[in-house]
């Protein structure tokens, strides 16, 4: 068992399912399925992301709490792109963040099961403070990294400046779960 572990991580592939397949059944479809499901490039589908945000504030505040997303996930060859809608709720003490928004990750090379792209962020925000509500807009521009686990189950980490109208920066970090599916309906402008 220590063994398959070990190869897995070294080299993609379970050595005990392929020696398996490889005894059992060698036609060329079922070497495909023994192969792990995050070597081929993902279909086009949607998609739906819950993420751990925190986030460091210029204006004094540090922020937790959770950021949820639903889009739309390209795939071709080494390429990884997709973009979300998203809303998050971060609260710390005094402070009360919601926000709403758009994220892009135009190009996100992929090799194998980990990828790494560009992130670009617009959206509102509304943040409370002692009973006062100040709103903005926001530009955040940072890194988002991916790791397929399966062929519909992704870890994401992101690491990303924001910046506001209010003249403030926040610097933000999320680690997620991302689950993508054709069946997700998704609308591709196609008639």
């Amino acid at each position: 068992m220590l063994l398959a572990l070990v190869g897995l991580v070294i080299s993609g592939t379970p050595a005990v399912a392929q020696s398996s397949v490889e005894q059992h059944d060698t036609t060329p479809e079922r070497k495909r399925m023994a192969d792990f499901l995050w070597e081929s490039a993902p279909a086009p589908r949607g998609m739906i992301t819950i993420s751990y945000a925190a986030a460091s504030d210029s204006a004094g505040p540090s922020t937790q709490g959770l950021r949820v997303g639903y889009g739309y996930l390209g795939g071709k060859a080494n390429d990884y792109p997709w973009g979300e809608f998203w809303g998050t709720l971060r609260k710390d003490g005094r402070y009360d963040i919601t926000a709403a928004g758009l994220s892009v990750v135009p190009i996100a090379k992929l090799h194998r099961r980990f990828g790494v792209g560009p992130l670009f962020d617009l959206g509102v925000s509304r943040r409370r403070e002692d009973g006062r509500t100040v709103f903005a807009g926001m530009f955040g521009v940072g890194a988002e990294g991916v790791v397929r686990i399966s062929r519909q189950w992704d870890v994401v980490t992101t690491a990303e400046a924001v910046y506001r109208t209010t003249s403030d920066t926040e610097f933000q970090a999320r680690i997620g779960i991302r689950f993508h599916h054709e069946k997700i309906p998704i609308h591709r402008g196609e008639h």
